[in-house]
Protein backbone atom coordinates (compact mmCIF):
# COMPACT_ATOMS: atom_id res chain seq x y z
CA UNK A 1 0.00 0.00 0.00
CA UNK A 2 3.03 2.40 1.00
CA UNK A 3 4.73 1.93 -3.21
CA UNK A 4 1.27 2.88 -4.47
CA UNK A 5 0.41 5.82 -2.09
CA UNK A 6 4.55 7.32 -2.83
CA UNK A 7 3.64 6.81 -6.77
CA UNK A 8 0.71 8.90 -6.09
CA UNK A 9 2.05 11.62 -4.00
CA UNK A 10 4.88 11.42 -6.99
CA UNK A 11 2.93 11.74 -9.72
CA UNK A 12 0.88 14.51 -8.32
CA UNK A 13 4.38 16.48 -7.58
CA UNK A 14 5.27 16.11 -10.76
CA UNK A 15 2.10 17.55 -12.46
CA UNK A 16 2.24 20.57 -9.99
CA UNK A 17 5.93 20.71 -11.51
CA UNK A 18 5.16 20.36 -15.01
CA UNK A 19 2.32 22.97 -14.49
CA UNK A 20 4.11 25.89 -13.10
CA UNK A 21 7.02 25.27 -15.71
CA UNK A 22 4.77 25.54 -18.39
CA UNK A 23 3.54 28.46 -16.61
CA UNK A 24 6.98 29.89 -16.73
CA UNK A 25 7.33 29.16 -20.50
CA UNK A 26 4.06 30.84 -21.34
CA UNK A 27 5.52 33.83 -19.56
CA UNK A 28 8.85 33.13 -21.05
CA UNK A 29 7.28 33.23 -24.94
CA UNK A 30 4.92 36.48 -23.99
CA UNK A 31 7.95 38.16 -23.10
CA UNK A 32 9.71 37.93 -26.64
CA UNK A 33 12.25 34.95 -25.18
CA UNK A 34 12.22 31.80 -27.64
CA UNK A 35 12.78 28.67 -25.62
CA UNK A 36 10.36 27.37 -28.70
CA UNK A 37 13.06 24.88 -28.95
CA UNK A 38 12.86 23.30 -25.67
CA UNK A 39 9.01 23.24 -25.63
CA UNK A 40 8.83 21.45 -28.94
CA UNK A 41 11.71 18.94 -28.78
CA UNK A 42 12.35 17.99 -24.67
CA UNK A 43 8.43 18.70 -23.38
CA UNK A 44 6.38 17.82 -26.88
CA UNK A 45 8.41 14.66 -27.59
CA UNK A 46 8.35 13.54 -23.70
CA UNK A 47 4.43 13.58 -24.04
CA UNK A 48 4.24 12.19 -26.93
CA UNK A 49 6.64 8.59 -26.35
CA UNK A 50 4.77 8.51 -23.25
CA UNK A 51 1.12 8.33 -24.86
CA UNK A 52 2.73 5.88 -27.40
CA UNK A 53 3.45 3.73 -24.71
CA UNK A 54 0.20 3.14 -24.23
CA UNK A 55 -1.00 3.29 -27.23
CA UNK A 56 1.43 -0.10 -28.11
CA UNK A 57 -0.09 -1.69 -25.66
CA UNK A 58 -4.27 -0.84 -26.40
CA UNK A 59 -4.95 -3.66 -29.08
CA UNK A 60 -2.75 -6.26 -28.14
CA UNK A 61 -4.25 -5.74 -24.17
CA UNK A 62 -7.91 -5.42 -25.46
CA UNK A 63 -7.98 -8.74 -27.32
CA UNK A 64 -5.45 -10.82 -24.87
CA UNK A 65 -7.88 -9.23 -21.99
CA UNK A 66 -11.49 -10.08 -23.30
CA UNK A 67 -10.29 -14.17 -24.57
CA UNK A 68 -9.48 -14.37 -20.95
CA UNK A 69 -12.34 -12.75 -19.91
CA UNK A 70 -14.12 -15.21 -21.89
CA UNK A 71 -12.08 -18.50 -21.34
CA UNK A 72 -12.72 -17.34 -17.52
CA UNK A 73 -16.36 -18.00 -18.09
CA UNK A 74 -16.69 -21.33 -18.51
CA UNK A 75 -14.19 -22.06 -15.94
CA UNK A 76 -16.13 -19.99 -13.12
CA UNK A 77 -19.54 -21.79 -14.75
CA UNK A 78 -20.72 -18.83 -15.26
CA UNK A 79 -23.38 -20.09 -17.31
CA UNK A 80 -25.57 -21.45 -14.52
CA UNK A 81 -28.19 -19.91 -12.65
CA UNK A 82 -26.25 -18.03 -10.26
CA UNK A 83 -23.79 -16.61 -13.14
CA UNK A 84 -27.04 -15.54 -15.17
CA UNK A 85 -28.66 -13.40 -11.72
CA UNK A 86 -24.81 -11.84 -11.86
CA UNK A 87 -24.53 -11.05 -14.89
CA UNK A 88 -28.05 -9.37 -15.11
CA UNK A 89 -27.10 -7.47 -11.70
CA UNK A 90 -23.46 -6.80 -13.14
CA UNK A 91 -24.95 -4.91 -16.45
CA UNK A 92 -27.41 -2.77 -14.90
CA UNK A 93 -25.01 -1.12 -12.11
CA UNK A 94 -22.98 -0.39 -15.19
CA UNK A 95 -25.90 0.77 -16.98
CA UNK A 96 -27.03 3.22 -14.34
CA UNK A 97 -23.39 4.28 -13.50
CA UNK A 98 -22.76 5.59 -17.37
CA UNK A 99 -25.57 7.11 -17.31
CA UNK A 100 -25.36 9.31 -14.17
CA UNK A 101 -22.03 10.03 -15.84
CA UNK A 102 -23.13 11.23 -18.66
CA UNK A 103 -25.48 13.56 -16.45
CA UNK A 104 -22.74 14.62 -13.97
CA UNK A 105 -20.72 15.48 -17.31
CA UNK A 106 -23.74 17.63 -18.63
CA UNK A 107 -24.10 19.61 -15.33
CA UNK A 108 -20.60 20.46 -14.94
CA UNK A 109 -20.57 20.98 -19.05
CA UNK A 110 -16.91 19.95 -18.51
CA UNK A 111 -14.49 20.98 -20.90
CA UNK A 112 -16.69 23.25 -23.02
CA UNK A 113 -14.76 26.68 -21.63
CA UNK A 114 -11.52 25.16 -23.48
CA UNK A 115 -10.42 26.01 -27.17
CA UNK A 116 -8.30 22.88 -28.09
CA UNK A 117 -6.97 21.70 -31.05
CA UNK A 118 -5.77 18.52 -31.88
CA UNK A 119 -2.46 17.99 -33.47
CA UNK A 120 -3.40 15.27 -35.67
CA UNK A 121 -5.36 17.01 -38.49
CA UNK A 122 -6.56 13.71 -40.24
CA UNK A 123 -10.49 13.36 -40.86
CA UNK A 124 -12.58 12.36 -37.53
CA UNK A 125 -13.76 8.64 -37.76
CA UNK A 126 -16.97 8.26 -39.69
CA UNK A 127 -20.02 7.87 -37.71
CA UNK A 128 -21.84 5.02 -39.28
CA UNK A 129 -25.93 4.37 -38.78
CA UNK A 130 -27.24 2.02 -36.54
CA UNK A 131 -27.63 -0.75 -38.99
CA UNK A 132 -24.43 0.43 -41.00
CA UNK A 133 -22.90 -0.16 -37.07
CA UNK A 134 -24.17 -3.59 -37.03
CA UNK A 135 -22.64 -4.24 -40.03
CA UNK A 136 -19.49 -3.34 -39.29
CA UNK A 137 -19.18 -4.92 -35.74
CA UNK A 138 -17.71 -8.50 -37.39
CA UNK A 139 -14.90 -8.28 -39.59
CA UNK A 140 -13.83 -10.34 -42.50
CA UNK A 141 -10.20 -9.67 -41.93
CA UNK A 142 -9.37 -9.41 -37.99
CA UNK A 143 -5.61 -8.64 -39.00
CA UNK A 144 -6.74 -5.57 -40.55
CA UNK A 145 -8.97 -5.02 -37.73
CA UNK A 146 -6.06 -4.77 -35.44
CA UNK A 147 -3.19 -2.80 -38.04
CA UNK A 148 -6.42 -0.47 -38.21
CA UNK A 149 -7.21 -0.27 -34.21
CA UNK A 150 -10.78 -1.07 -35.12
CA UNK A 151 -11.80 -1.44 -31.56
CA UNK A 152 -15.49 -2.39 -32.08
CA UNK A 153 -14.46 -5.57 -34.94
CA UNK A 154 -11.41 -6.42 -32.25
CA UNK A 155 -13.64 -6.60 -29.77
CA UNK A 156 -16.52 -9.00 -31.64
CA UNK A 157 -13.42 -11.00 -32.79
CA UNK A 158 -12.35 -11.47 -29.20
CA UNK A 159 -15.26 -12.56 -27.95
CA UNK A 160 -15.51 -14.85 -30.71
CA UNK A 161 -12.72 -16.60 -30.42
CA UNK A 162 -12.84 -16.60 -26.69
CA UNK A 163 -16.30 -18.89 -27.30
CA UNK A 164 -14.02 -20.72 -29.58
CA UNK A 165 -11.45 -21.72 -26.73
CA UNK A 166 -14.16 -22.88 -24.41
CA UNK A 167 -15.62 -24.94 -26.49
CA UNK A 168 -12.21 -27.13 -27.79
CA UNK A 169 -11.92 -29.09 -24.83
CA UNK A 170 -8.65 -30.09 -23.74
CA UNK A 171 -6.96 -28.15 -26.28
CA UNK A 172 -8.90 -24.95 -25.53
CA UNK A 173 -7.68 -25.48 -21.85
CA UNK A 174 -3.81 -25.44 -23.30
CA UNK A 175 -4.73 -22.05 -25.11
CA UNK A 176 -6.28 -20.55 -22.95
CA UNK A 177 -3.60 -20.85 -20.34
CA UNK A 178 -1.44 -19.45 -22.81
CA UNK A 179 -3.67 -16.32 -23.26
CA UNK A 180 -3.89 -16.30 -19.29
CA UNK A 181 0.07 -15.65 -19.16
CA UNK A 182 -0.19 -13.16 -21.79
CA UNK A 183 -2.50 -11.28 -19.66
CA UNK A 184 -0.21 -11.25 -16.72
CA UNK A 185 2.49 -9.93 -18.99
CA UNK A 186 0.26 -7.17 -20.15
CA UNK A 187 -0.54 -6.28 -16.18
CA UNK A 188 3.47 -6.00 -15.86
CA UNK A 189 3.56 -3.92 -18.84
CA UNK A 190 1.13 -1.67 -17.43
CA UNK A 191 2.66 -1.45 -13.81
CA UNK A 192 5.97 -0.33 -15.57
CA UNK A 193 3.87 2.19 -16.90
CA UNK A 194 2.52 3.55 -13.91
CA UNK A 195 6.37 4.38 -12.89
CA UNK A 196 6.73 5.92 -15.61
CA UNK A 197 3.76 7.89 -15.19
CA UNK A 198 5.40 11.03 -13.25
CA UNK A 199 7.33 11.90 -15.74
CA UNK A 200 5.19 11.84 -18.71
CA UNK A 201 2.82 13.58 -16.75
CA UNK A 202 5.52 16.53 -15.91
CA UNK A 203 5.86 16.99 -19.78
CA UNK A 204 2.16 16.28 -21.02
CA UNK A 205 1.19 19.28 -18.03
CA UNK A 206 3.36 21.48 -18.54
CA UNK A 207 2.53 21.97 -22.46
CA UNK A 208 -0.88 22.31 -21.91
CA UNK A 209 -0.14 24.74 -19.08
CA UNK A 210 1.96 26.87 -21.71
CA UNK A 211 -0.54 26.94 -24.13
CA UNK A 212 -4.05 27.78 -22.11
CA UNK A 213 -2.61 29.01 -18.60
CA UNK A 214 -4.69 28.70 -15.22
CA UNK A 215 -7.82 27.92 -17.23
CA UNK A 216 -6.49 24.68 -17.33
CA UNK A 217 -6.79 24.04 -13.24
CA UNK A 218 -10.25 25.30 -13.31
CA UNK A 219 -11.50 23.08 -16.15
CA UNK A 220 -9.34 20.02 -14.68
CA UNK A 221 -11.00 20.73 -11.22
CA UNK A 222 -14.80 20.73 -12.66
CA UNK A 223 -13.54 17.29 -14.21
CA UNK A 224 -12.41 15.94 -11.18
CA UNK A 225 -15.44 17.09 -9.03
CA UNK A 226 -17.85 15.64 -11.66
CA UNK A 227 -16.14 12.22 -11.36
CA UNK A 228 -16.08 12.00 -7.70
CA UNK A 229 -19.82 13.05 -7.35
CA UNK A 230 -20.93 10.67 -9.36
CA UNK A 231 -18.69 7.93 -7.76
CA UNK A 232 -20.72 8.80 -5.05
CA UNK A 233 -24.05 8.97 -5.95
CA UNK A 234 -23.58 5.80 -7.63
CA UNK A 235 -22.18 4.12 -4.33
CA UNK A 236 -24.46 5.95 -2.06
CA UNK A 237 -27.85 6.29 -4.08
CA UNK A 238 -27.67 2.82 -6.63
CA UNK A 239 -26.27 0.26 -4.16
CA UNK A 240 -28.18 1.51 -1.45
CA UNK A 241 -31.35 1.41 -2.96
CA UNK A 242 -30.83 -1.78 -4.84
CA UNK A 243 -30.41 -3.30 -1.42
CA UNK A 244 -33.23 -1.49 -0.39
CA UNK A 245 -35.47 -3.33 -3.08
CA UNK A 246 -34.35 -6.47 -2.12
CA UNK A 247 -34.92 -5.55 1.43
CA UNK A 248 -31.48 -5.48 3.27
CA UNK A 249 -30.12 -2.82 5.05
CA UNK A 250 -27.92 -0.02 3.26
CA UNK A 251 -26.75 1.29 6.69
CA UNK A 252 -25.42 -2.27 7.55
CA UNK A 253 -24.02 -3.29 4.38
CA UNK A 254 -21.58 -0.07 4.61
CA UNK A 255 -21.08 -0.31 7.97
CA UNK A 256 -19.56 -3.69 7.59
CA UNK A 257 -17.95 -2.95 4.07
CA UNK A 258 -15.98 0.29 5.06
CA UNK A 259 -12.95 -1.15 6.00
CA UNK A 260 -12.92 -3.03 2.39
CA UNK A 261 -13.59 0.31 0.77
CA UNK A 262 -10.65 1.43 2.46
CA UNK A 263 -7.82 -1.42 1.43
CA UNK A 264 -9.47 -0.87 -1.87
CA UNK A 265 -8.82 2.59 -1.76
CA UNK A 266 -5.29 2.06 -0.42
CA UNK A 267 -4.31 -0.97 -3.23
CA UNK A 268 -6.08 1.13 -6.23
CA UNK A 269 -6.72 -2.58 -7.33
CA UNK A 270 -9.77 -4.56 -7.47
CA UNK A 271 -7.56 -7.73 -8.10
CA UNK A 272 -5.59 -7.43 -4.93
CA UNK A 273 -8.70 -6.49 -2.59
CA UNK A 274 -10.18 -10.09 -3.72
CA UNK A 275 -9.17 -11.39 -0.73
CA UNK A 276 -10.40 -9.09 1.84
CA UNK A 277 -13.25 -8.88 -0.07
CA UNK A 278 -14.30 -12.47 -0.30
CA UNK A 279 -13.55 -12.12 4.37
CA UNK A 280 -16.18 -9.37 4.46
CA UNK A 281 -18.57 -10.46 2.37
CA UNK A 282 -18.26 -14.29 3.96
CA UNK A 283 -17.98 -13.55 7.59
CA UNK A 284 -19.27 -10.00 8.13
CA UNK A 285 -22.31 -9.88 5.83
CA UNK A 286 -23.34 -13.35 5.82
CA UNK A 287 -23.18 -15.07 2.05
CA UNK A 288 -22.51 -18.59 2.06
CA UNK A 289 -18.83 -19.28 0.71
CA UNK A 290 -20.12 -20.76 -2.43
CA UNK A 291 -21.74 -17.54 -3.48
CA UNK A 292 -19.17 -15.63 -2.22
CA UNK A 293 -16.23 -17.48 -4.05
CA UNK A 294 -17.95 -17.14 -7.24
CA UNK A 295 -19.52 -13.61 -7.22
CA UNK A 296 -16.31 -11.33 -6.11
CA UNK A 297 -13.81 -12.69 -8.50
CA UNK A 298 -16.39 -12.88 -11.17
CA UNK A 299 -17.47 -9.29 -10.85
CA UNK A 300 -13.46 -8.23 -10.76
CA UNK A 301 -13.52 -9.62 -14.02
CA UNK A 302 -16.58 -7.97 -15.88
CA UNK A 303 -18.13 -5.44 -13.22
CA UNK A 304 -16.45 -2.17 -13.21
CA UNK A 305 -18.80 0.79 -12.36
CA UNK A 306 -16.12 3.09 -11.25
CA UNK A 307 -14.34 2.86 -14.32
CA UNK A 308 -17.64 3.23 -16.41
CA UNK A 309 -18.27 6.52 -14.91
CA UNK A 310 -14.85 7.88 -15.29
CA UNK A 311 -14.51 6.62 -19.06
CA UNK A 312 -17.71 8.21 -19.97
CA UNK A 313 -16.72 11.39 -18.25
CA UNK A 314 -13.03 11.36 -19.16
CA UNK A 315 -14.59 10.93 -23.62
CA UNK A 316 -17.56 13.74 -22.83
CA UNK A 317 -14.88 16.06 -21.25
CA UNK A 318 -12.02 15.69 -24.45
CA UNK A 319 -14.77 15.64 -26.91
CA UNK A 320 -15.90 19.25 -25.30
CA UNK A 321 -12.47 20.17 -24.78
CA UNK A 322 -11.48 20.00 -28.75
CA UNK A 323 -15.32 21.08 -29.51
CA UNK A 324 -16.10 17.83 -30.90
CA UNK A 325 -19.73 16.59 -30.97
CA UNK A 326 -20.69 13.83 -30.04
CA UNK A 327 -23.56 12.07 -32.12
CA UNK A 328 -26.64 10.01 -30.28
CA UNK A 329 -25.39 7.17 -32.26
CA UNK A 330 -22.10 8.11 -31.05
CA UNK A 331 -23.16 7.88 -27.06
CA UNK A 332 -24.83 4.40 -28.59
CA UNK A 333 -21.36 3.64 -29.27
CA UNK A 334 -19.91 5.03 -26.32
CA UNK A 335 -22.09 3.15 -24.14
CA UNK A 336 -21.63 -0.33 -25.99
CA UNK A 337 -17.93 0.32 -25.69
CA UNK A 338 -17.45 1.05 -22.05
CA UNK A 339 -19.23 -2.10 -21.14
CA UNK A 340 -18.04 -5.33 -23.44
CA UNK A 341 -14.57 -3.37 -22.76
CA UNK A 342 -15.04 -3.89 -18.90
CA UNK A 343 -15.70 -8.11 -19.64
CA UNK A 344 -11.72 -8.45 -19.65
CA UNK A 345 -9.94 -5.92 -18.43
CA UNK A 346 -8.02 -6.98 -15.25
CA UNK A 347 -8.50 -4.81 -12.12
CA UNK A 348 -5.30 -3.17 -12.20
CA UNK A 349 -4.14 0.42 -11.66
CA UNK A 350 -3.38 2.36 -14.47
CA UNK A 351 -5.99 -0.50 -16.61
CA UNK A 352 -8.56 2.58 -17.18
CA UNK A 353 -6.26 4.73 -19.00
CA UNK A 354 -5.32 1.53 -21.17
CA UNK A 355 -8.67 1.05 -22.16
CA UNK A 356 -10.01 5.05 -22.10
CA UNK A 357 -7.94 4.74 -25.43
CA UNK A 358 -9.71 2.14 -26.92
CA UNK A 359 -13.22 4.53 -26.40
CA UNK A 360 -11.49 7.57 -27.62
CA UNK A 361 -9.74 5.60 -31.03
CA UNK A 362 -13.51 3.94 -31.45
CA UNK A 363 -15.03 7.62 -31.35
CA UNK A 364 -12.57 9.25 -33.44
CA UNK A 365 -11.51 11.83 -30.63
CA UNK A 366 -7.69 13.01 -30.19
CA UNK A 367 -5.71 10.41 -28.20
CA UNK A 368 -3.85 13.45 -26.81
CA UNK A 369 -6.74 14.94 -24.80
CA UNK A 370 -5.76 12.38 -22.66
CA UNK A 371 -3.09 14.33 -21.51
CA UNK A 372 -6.04 16.38 -19.46
CA UNK A 373 -6.99 13.92 -17.06
CA UNK A 374 -4.25 11.21 -16.89
CA UNK A 375 -2.13 13.72 -14.37
CA UNK A 376 -5.05 13.58 -11.98
CA UNK A 377 -6.15 9.91 -12.57
CA UNK A 378 -4.25 8.64 -9.92
CA UNK A 379 -6.71 9.59 -7.00
CA UNK A 380 -9.91 8.58 -8.93
CA UNK A 381 -8.11 5.68 -9.63
CA UNK A 382 -7.92 4.87 -5.85
CA UNK A 383 -11.84 6.30 -5.15
CA UNK A 384 -13.11 4.20 -8.78
CA UNK A 385 -11.47 1.19 -7.12
CA UNK A 386 -13.39 1.59 -3.95
CA UNK A 387 -16.49 1.70 -5.59
CA UNK A 388 -15.98 -1.22 -7.70
CA UNK A 389 -15.18 -3.60 -4.71
CA UNK A 390 -18.21 -1.73 -3.19
CA UNK A 391 -20.20 -2.85 -6.32
CA UNK A 392 -18.98 -6.51 -6.29
CA UNK A 393 -19.62 -7.14 -2.59
CA UNK A 394 -23.09 -5.67 -3.01
CA UNK A 395 -24.18 -7.95 -5.82
CA UNK A 396 -22.97 -10.43 -3.70
CA UNK A 397 -25.48 -9.90 -1.08
CA UNK A 398 -28.16 -9.58 -3.88
CA UNK A 399 -27.23 -12.90 -4.93
CA UNK A 400 -26.83 -14.28 -2.11
CA UNK A 401 -30.86 -12.98 -0.75
CA UNK A 402 -31.83 -14.41 -4.06
CA UNK A 403 -30.56 -18.03 -3.66
CA UNK A 404 -31.42 -18.18 -0.25
CA UNK A 405 -27.74 -18.41 0.68
CA UNK A 406 -27.50 -15.09 2.83
CA UNK A 407 -27.41 -15.59 6.25
CA UNK A 408 -29.77 -12.42 7.99
CA UNK A 409 -28.73 -13.00 11.37
CA UNK A 410 -24.58 -12.75 10.65
CA UNK A 411 -26.06 -9.10 8.07
CA UNK A 412 -27.70 -7.39 10.56
CA UNK A 413 -25.00 -8.36 13.22
CA UNK A 414 -23.37 -4.79 14.37
CA UNK A 415 -20.16 -5.39 15.44
CA UNK A 416 -16.78 -3.92 14.62
CA UNK A 417 -16.22 -4.91 11.28
CA UNK A 418 -12.45 -4.72 10.92
CA UNK A 419 -11.12 -7.36 8.94
CA UNK A 420 -8.31 -9.16 10.00
CA UNK A 421 -6.63 -9.69 6.44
Amino acid sequence: MGINNTLTIKILVFMFAGFFLGLLVRALLSFGIDISYFLDNVLVIGGDVFLALFQMLVVPMVFVAIVCGICSFERSHAISKMGLKSLFLFIITTTVAILLAIIAAGIFNVGSEMQLETVNKMPLSYMPSLWQFIHDVVPSNPIKAMAESNMLQIISFSVLFGIGINISGEHGKKIAAFFYDLNAVGVKYITLLMYLAPYGVFCLMAVLAASHGFKLIIEMLEYFVAVLLALFLHAAFTFSMMLYFSKLSPKVFFHKIYSTMLFAFGLSSSNASIPISLDAVEHQLGVSKRVASFVIPFGTSINKNGTAIMQSIATLFIANAYHINISLMGYVILFLMIVFISLGTVGAPGVGLVTLIVVLKQLGLPIEGMALVIGIDRLLDMVRTAVNVTGNAMVACLVGQSEKQLNHEVYHKIEASISTI
